[in-house]
């Protein structure tokens, strides 16, 4: 997103030749944005390298370091839907995505809840 306001900001600056786009000058402003750019980019990057990550170590079931470290031994593996559903508890749903949502199987379980509703 701030990639998007960026560029636009760049657009309408260049458009109305940096009349009425703060109080900075031509150049100053120019390398702010240019700046500001790559900085959208660099973390737009290590945040798909992170996100990457968990997807794969939770396909793989073990950790980075496990991985490394080759030390765990050969166990029946499960598919990778059924890895997912074990990490984020049940069946695929967009209660995936809420960080506010119980899981399934502690409500069916009746195990005490390990967060407070907001």
């Amino acid at each position: 997103m701030a990639l998007v306001l960026t560029v636009r900001t760049m657009i309408n600056c260049f458009a109305q030749k940096f009349d009425g786009c703060g109080v900075l000058s031509r150049t100053t402003s120019v390398v702010f944005l240019i700046i500001v750019t790559f900085e959208a980019v660099i973390f737009a990057l290590f945040t798909l390298i992170m996100c990457l990550t968990q997807v794969c170590s939770i396909g793989s079931d073990e950790t980075f370091i496990e991985q490394l470290q080759k030390e765990k031994e050969f166990e029946k593996s499960q598919s990778l839907k059924e890895n997912f559903e074990t990490v984020f508890g049940g069946q695929m749903s967009l209660q995936w995505l809420s960080p506010f949502s119980p899981s399934v199987g502690s409500l069916r379980r009746r195990e005490p809840r390990l967060m407070h509703d907001v």
